[in-house]
């Protein structure tokens, strides 16, 4: 991921009238969805995550703090 983002900041910086090309899309925060732990438990390829005590801090913390993992 850094690699990438290096990528993009070169070509901002090569290809200045361009920038907006290279900006985030505005998506909502998949952990942001009230829905989303009922989506999971409702989809036999995810409803096992629930049961993972790791993946529920992940989650908790994407949720609470999403600026450490962009």
């Amino acid at each position: 991921m850094t690699e990438f983002l290096q990528w993009v900041e070169e070509r901002k910086q090569l290809y200045p009238s361009e920038v907006e090309s290279y900006s985030p899309p505005n998506f909502v925060h998949p952990f942001d969805d009230p829905e989303l732990f009922l989506k999971l438990k409702n989809d036999r390829r995810s409803r096992g995550f629930l049961n993972d005590s790791k993946f529920l801090a992940f989650a908790k913390e994407v949720k609470e703090k999403p600026e450490t993992f962009e």
